[in-house]
């Protein structure tokens, strides 16, 4: 995957002014074409089409900066599933899409039941696909905004965690040598954790908070896909990316868990049945860490040679 040319500026010194007659140029005049603004994004709307949130959303993940190449997140994002765009859930059965959208349009006014039924509805949905990620961690951010009571939320931890639990049984089916049930657990579980640091949202009560429970789940998720026999270059690939993302919060939140997850790293990496392509992102990642979630110039010229 073809990474960001690297930029080199020119700078120029003073330079004497030559003896004799001057050439003058005639420049063009340019033209300015005033920037377009780009339009807000679109509302959330119901199974009806109604809108049911007209504030604004905040775009979906933000690149971070702790990788040079930004076409290599692109591509980590494109793997995952992680669009710029919300998309929808797809079709769901009335009775459900009515559940969601009481909880969406006032969790005040239903019963604690209804909330429930709404999170394993949206988190049954969102592990189906990748793709399914983003809109469904912004209609749970949409009701944790809005509630008072923070049943959503704290029905929504317990879902994610009970998820992965049994992980075995609801996300363990492998299918060409990776687990996409457990990449699209992941990818919502990323998502929902970007989505909360984004907006500060804490628990008022003395539990942990909201960020610390995801970021463990993550990591664990991470621990598993490497931890395979034989990590796949698929899950390895999204390894990378995830840590790209998280891999300052989990050293300075979940140093133990961090060191466990690298300690598997590792032994991926000096396991030879893995495939050179897949030994070489592990490396990356290794690197990565060693140099503060900053990849220097040179390491980047290794790993891309054709930014050279």
């Amino acid at each position: 995957m073809p990474p960001h040319a690297l930029l080199n500026s020119a700078s120029s010194g003073n330079v004497p002014h030559a003896q004799g007659p001057r050439v003058h140029f005639k420049l063009q005049p340019q033209t300015i074409i005033p920037e377009k603004k780009k339009s807000p994004p679109s509302s959330l709307t119901n199974g009806n089409g109604k809108s049911i949130r007209p504030q604004s959303f905040t775009p979906g993940l933000k690149r971070s900066k702790s990788l040079t190449s930004a076409d290599a997140l692109a591509s980590g994002m494109a793997a995952l599933g992680l669009a710029a765009d919300a998309g929808d859930l797809g079709t769901f059965p009335p009775e459900i899409q009515e559940c969601i959208d009481k909880a969406l349009e006032d969790p005040n006014a239903v019963c604690a039941r209804t909330l429930m039924d709404a999170v394993g509805h949206l988190v049954s949905r969102a592990v189906e696909s990748p793709r399914y990620a983003l809109p469904a961690a912004r209609r749970c951010i949409a009701v944790v905004e809005r509630e008072q009571t923070e049943t959503f939320l704290e029905s929504l931890l317990n879902t994610c965690q009970q998820w992965y639990h049994d992980r075995d049984k609801l996300l363990g089916a492998m299918i060409g040598g990776g687990r996409p049930r457990l990449m699209a657990f992941l990818s919502f579980l990323l998502e929902m954790y970007c989505q909360l640091r984004r907006r500060a949202i804490q628990r008022r009560g003395a539990s942990a908070q909201p960020g610390h429970v995801l970021l463990a789940l993550i990591c664990k998720c991470c621990e598993d896909c490497i931890r395979q026999p034989v990590p796949s270059a698929s899950d390895t690939e999204n390894l990378f990316f995830v840590l790209t993302y998280i891999g300052r919060d989990l050293e300075t939140q979940l140093p133990g868990d961090l060191e466990r997850l690298l300690t598997a790293v590792r032994d991926a990496f000096l396991n030879t049945a893995a495939a050179p392509s897949i030994r070489r992102t592990l490396l990356q990642l290794i690197e990565l860490h060693a140099s503060r979630w900053q990849l220097p110039g040179c390491a980047v010229l290794y790993y891309y040679p054709s930014s050279k």
